[in-house]
């Protein structure tokens, strides 16, 4: 089997964020299943840095307050 990676959402679509390119990384499929198991805040802000805009940046805030 070739080696892949997988799109990630940064702003996941089930939380409101755009099916863009903008907020989106490639992540191996390891990585990938662990953000979405450990759902883990601090990763989302590490991987908002990787992609940032504006738009980005006022909806990681809204899901931070959630």
């Amino acid at each position: 089997m070739q080696p892949y990676l997988e799109c990630h959402h940064i702003v996941w679509l089930a939380r409101g964020g755009d099916d863009t390119i903008e907020n989106t990384v490639a992540m191996c499929p390891n990585c990938h299943r662990r953000m979405h198991v450990l759902d883990d805040r601090r990763k989302l802000t590490e991987l908002a840095k990787l992609r940032w805009t504006d738009e980005l940046a006022r909806n990681l805030a809204l899901v931070e307050l959630a």
